[in-house]
């Protein structure tokens, strides 16, 4: 069987769980599409690769550039320099990908394939989130977004399936819940955990907050190493993870999954006006061994405590369920 797989090039977090979930695809032979640090992440890994994948352009600077010193901030340039990119990209996918030759295709949200006509076969449509949620002090994200999450819904339709896989236990008549999709495939062992590890995410929007997180290491006397990032891309960060004694992340999706998988004490810095990410650091609010302090709230004094104190507490993550297993066979049952 033929499967063509569309993850979102935004960050690593979606590649990372795709490719997690495609080891419980063996029954498939795989083809990917994505760009930008997920292409990078792919040709690591030495997986099937469409050559369309090397014309698409990443979303990667056009999310960056929604956000100012790790707030988002969404104006109408950058929403439609977004848009532009995505429409390009939905016109080149057209052109090149000639997906009768599938037996079926998985998106992770992949926004290219809402912009083209009906898939020709049948479809999975994978989300951690249900809808974009405006930010109550935008007028301009009160107008928009509620026409944007109709519109979404609308094209969402068309598809054999729709999946959710966000961190919070959520049901919605129009999609799907078997649970998370876990990160990695293999679990490193016998690491000494002597350091904090900072992780900036697959974009660039986090690393303005480095100046603001290495004084208060550097007062503590605490190494650390940063990966995350362009600049400090890794495409096999679990040892560093594994081997860490506190991790210090934005509240992207898969640096939840491994903090809490890996039992590792955590500050979490959710960026100011990111619905994602608020939303995803509320469900480690009040757990021991885990701070939360959004990335507009972040000064030295509020982080040196809060790292003092962590360190002193045993982690008590959030329980995480991996649907992976039960995600492919429901993929499998539609193709």
């Amino acid at each position: 069987m033929r499967l063509l797989f569309l993850s979102s090039s935004v960050g690593l977090g979606h590649i990372v769980r795709d490719v997690y979930l495609s080891r419980f695809i063996g029954w498939a032979n795989v083809t990917w599409i994505t760009s930008g640090i997920s292409l990078k992440y792919l040709e690591a890994r030495k997986v099937k690769i469409h050559p369309v994948s090397y014309d698409l352009e990443g979303l990667d600077r056009a999310v960056e550039d929604l956000f100012y010193d790790g707030r988002l901030k969404i104006g109408i340039d950058g929403v439609k320099g977004l848009y532009h990119i995505v429409k390009r990209n939905a016109y080149r996918l057209a052109a090149a990908v000639d997906f009768d030759d599938y037996d079926g295709l998985v998106a992770d949200e992949f926004w290219e394939i809402l912009l083209m006509d009906n898939p020709s076969v049948k479809s999975i449509f994978i989300t951690d989130f249900l809808r974009f949620k405006p930010n109550k002090s935008s007028v301009l994200q009160l107008l928009i977004i509620p026409y944007l999450n109709r519109s979404i819904y609308g094209r969402l339709r068309r598809f054999s399936a729709r999946i959710y896989c966000g961190l919070k236990a959520l049901h919605n008549q129009e999609f799907e819940f078997y649970g998370q999709i876990f990160t990695h495939d293999y679990e490193p062992r016998g690491h000494v955990k002597d350091s904090v590890l900072i992780n900036l995410g697959g974009t660039s929007v986090g690393k303005p907050l480095l100046r603001r997180i290495l004084p208060a290491l550097r007062d503590l006397g605490l190494k650390f190493k940063v990966i995350g990032s362009p600049k400090y891309f890794d495409p096999n960060p679990l040892n560093q993870i594994f081997s860490s004694n506190l991790i210090i992340c934005m509240a992207g999706y898969s640096s939840l999954i491994e903090i809490s998988r890996f039992r590792k004490r955590a500050i979490i810095i959710p960026l100011a006006g990111d619905f994602e990410h608020i939303d995803n650091a509320e469900v480690f609010r009040g757990k021991s061994g885990y701070r939360i302090i959004p990335s507009d709230k972040l000064e030295r004094r509020s982080l040196i405590d809060s790292i003092e104190n962590v360190l002193k507490e045993n982690p008590e993550p959030p329980i995480f369920k991996d649907g992976s297993e039960m995600i492919s066979e429901r993929i499998k049952s539609i193709l």
